[in-house]
């Protein structure tokens, strides 16, 4: 203790007299001991000894201007220093959390004096970071450059079907698949499906070359025999004729003449093969009579015509036909052919005439007859057409031809969209996208996409497989072909190479300049700062010091940790504080024993031969076993939870509590367990309630009253009574005394 320490002024024993100025000196011992006094001659200190005092909720300098406050209220430990003389809060520890009190006030070191190392799960900066070196071994602002030139979620690491993948699925990518390709090379170069010659070559067949194109399109197999239907074309007879090797059946007729029947009447009329007439003909020696038609003429009608007709008649004699025309009519025909009439009102009008005075037929048709033609002049038309030439032109179209037929179109050799697998593709060819002779490389010139050997240089401005090979080349330039930077002979040839340094074959490095040959310690005697590069020591390998030998750390230096043979230690040399810190707890150990185990947003346990004794919560301090001390300050209000007792035989637990409450509720009979130890004090307090009847309480026999009689009880309903026992002994005598009664 510093200051005024605490000096006891009195030792009582058993037996002794306690008397009130005992009690004032001892008291007055402790105020002074810890009374606070600005010059440092009196109060009291915490020094880690095992008198020390309770829990210190404010730590500070003389004027409490520069301090360090435990805040049980908001939970949270807070740094104040002095400003323009008074006291301001800078930093609070608080849970998870190391916050400044004002925003962008404090700093984390300064420029000349730096934290070393920081290890931080995550760091969220609202302004810009400057970092002097490297932040993981990466020069941020040159990696920044470099990233300043690549495009926006570029990557690196896409293979060729991922990038071809992205290719293909972007709106409008216009590109050709596999699949495209593979269709475009089995169409040969200029082909054209619109062209006769294109057409013809691809082995199509074209209409002209088929001499009966309307019995082809209308061609159906059901109308010829097969072989499967066991008459071939060979077997057949040619419409020429021939030799029928078998007989003929039919159950139709041959040229119009049922065979059957006529092979009837044959034999009903006695008229024998031999008799009729054959079909290249001859003289009939009777008459023939039939109800149908001879090369499709009705015989009998025509018969009757000719009948009507003189012999000798000749429609295209002129004296036939105006003696005809003229013969009992009202017309006369001029030897120059003027034809007139000599009817009543009539004219002589020539027909140029006639048709001047109504040219319409005037609901009677014009009738042609059969074999006679309507000829017009060169220029003349009907309803405005040129007859004879769209006459020529439908000569040249075949009988129901049908451009909107499909069946039409594609006999015609035309490429339909159904025969097209990537239609779509095919109509939005076009030939700069891909190279031609004409272009100085044909597709067969190509480098394939599966690989092979360039004949030539390749050239670009931009990169391979993202790789500027230009740079990457140069880069490469600059390194000896096979050149091994792990290979131990290259690393020692480099390192030596026009230099003053030798390397030994024990590894023992050397310098051959003048005045060299210095040793480490040497080295390090000539310059022991790294220079702004950082000493890494590999996996594996150690930093090894002999015992004495420290690891000072801070300018001053501050912090040492060395060995002196016999002992280790972490010592603190400087002006400042020793902070050990853990992540989630930090916990001291004695070979394989805990000693001190501390967790983050929790206990606090020290333990005793690796068995906990003291661990702190968030509401306290508990204790496991007995707790001895010369003397306790208590700087608060104890406050101790009241144990309700119940029963009629009841025990008080003094291992469980030091105040207890009963509520009568009939004759009770008490018995006092687990007390302190012989040489230690056990006190407790015993509130009594008394219940609507008067009740009775039976004492332990182990219970030493005043003038040897217990008290009796109040008897009215609900009458407090409060007693007070104490012992030193183990239990085997407690005092009891009467605190209050009848105190409802």
């Amino acid at each position: 203790m510093a200051g005024t320490s605490y000096t006891r002024q009195s030792t009582i024993a058993d037996g002794n007299l306690i008397s009130a100025s005992l009690f004032n000196s001892e008291y007055n011992q402790i105020v002074n001991a810890f009374a606070y006094n600005t010059t440092g001659t009196t109060g009291h200190t915490h020094d880690g000894s095992a008198g020390q005092g309770g829990a210190i909720a404010k730590i500070g300098d003389q004027d409490f201007k520069n301090k360090i406050v435990v805040s049980s209220t908001d939970n949270r430990i807070e740094f104040y220093s002095e400003v323009g003389g008074s006291p301001v809060e800078q930093v609070r520890i608080q849970d998870g959390a190391i916050v400044p009190v004002t925003d962008s006030d404090v700093d984390l070191g300064t420029t000349s004096v730096r934290f070393k190392d920081a290890f931080v799960d995550s760091v969220t900066i609202t302004n810009n970071v400057v970092v002097g070196g490297t932040v993981d071994g990466r020069d941020v602002a040159t990696d920044g450059t470099k990233l300043d030139g690549i495009e926006a979620s570029a990557t690196a690491d896409q293979t060729d079907a991922e990038i071809r993948a992205a290719v293909e699925a972007a709106t409008d990518s216009n590109v050709f698949t596999d699949a495209d390709h593979t269709k475009l090379n089995a169409i040969e170069a200029s082909a054209d499906v619109t062209d006769t010659t294109s057409v013809t070559a691809a082995g199509a067949l074209m209409d002209s070359e088929v001499t009966n194109l309307a019995q082809v399109k209308a061609f159906d197999s059901a109308d010829y025999a097969t072989a499967a239907q066991g008459t071939t074309a060979d077997a057949a007879l040619p419409k020429a004729g021939g030799a029928l090797t078998g007989a003929v059946t039919t159950t139709s007729t041959f040229d119009g003449v049922d065979i059957a029947a006529r092979d009837g009447v044959l034999t009903t009329t006695t008229t024998t093969a031999n008799e009729a007439l054959p079909k290249s003909g001859g003289a009939m020696t009777g008459a023939i009579t039939t109800n149908s038609t001879f090369d499709g003429r009705d015989v009998a009608t025509d018969g009757t015509k000719l009948d009507g007709i003189e012999a000798g008649a000749d429609v295209t004699d002129t004296t036939n036909v105006v003696a005809s025309l003229t013969a009992g009519a009202n017309i006369t025909i001029a030897a120059d052919g003027t034809i007139a009439s000599t009817a009543a009102g009539g004219g002589n009008e020539t027909l140029a005439q006639t048709l001047v005075l109504g040219n319409t037929t005037s609901g009677t048709d014009l009738s042609v007859s059969s074999g006679d033609n309507i000829v017009m002049a060169a220029s003349s038309t009907v309803d405005g057409r040129d007859v004879s030439v769209d006459g020529a032109k439908l000569d040249g179209i075949e009988a129901s031809a049908d451009v909107t037929d499909t069946a039409n179109v594609t006999a015609a050799g035309a490429l339909m969209d159904s025969e097209v697998t990537n239609l779509a593709q095919v109509k939005a060819f076009d030939s700069a996208d891909y190279a031609t002779a004409a272009q100085g490389t044909t597709a067969d010139a190509a480098l394939p996409t599966t690989g092979g050997a360039m004949t030539g240089a390749i050239t670009t401005n931009s990169t391979f497989d993202g790789r500027d090979v230009a740079t990457d080349g140069t880069k490469l330039d600059g390194i000896e072909a096979s050149a091994d930077v792990t290979d131990t002979t290259n690393v020692v040839a480099s390192l030596t190479a026009g230099s003053n340094i030798t390397i030994a074959g024990d590894g023992t490095i050397s310098s051959t300049a003048s005045g060299g040959n210095e040793t480490l310690a040497q080295t390090l005697a000539l310059g022991n700062t790294t220079g702004g590069t950082d000493l890494v020591v590999s996996t594996g390998d150690n930093i090894t010091l002999p015992d004495g030998a420290k690891i000072k750390l801070g300018d001053e230096p501050n912090l040492e940790i060395y060995h002196s043979g016999a002992h280790s230690f972490i010592e603190d040399v400087g002006g400042g504080s020793l902070f050990i810190k853990g992540s989630t707890q930090l916990k001291l150990m004695n070979g394989s024993e805990n000693a001190v185990l501390c967790q983050e947003n929790g206990a606090v346990t020290l333990y005793h031969n690796n068995i906990a004794k003291v661990a702190t919560s968030a509401t306290g301090v508990s204790v496991t076993g007995t707790v001895v001390t010369d003397a306790i300050t208590i700087a608060g209000a104890i406050t101790e939870d009241a144990v309700t007792l119940l029963g009629f035989n009841t025990t008080i637990n003094l291992a469980t509590a030091t105040n207890f409450v009963h509520d009568l509720t009939g004759n009770t009979t008490y018995t006092f367990s687990n007390p302190a130890a012989t040489g230690n004090a056990s006190a407790f307090t015993l509130k009594i309630i008394q219940g609507t009847t008067a009740r009775t309480i039976t004492w332990p026999a182990s219970v030493d009253w005043a003038g040897g009689t217990a008290p009796t009880l109040s008897t009215a309903n609900n009458a407090v009574d409060v007693f007070v026992f104490y012992t030193i002994d183990g239990g085997t005598t407690y005092y009891g005394f009467t605190a209050g009664q009848a105190m409802a």
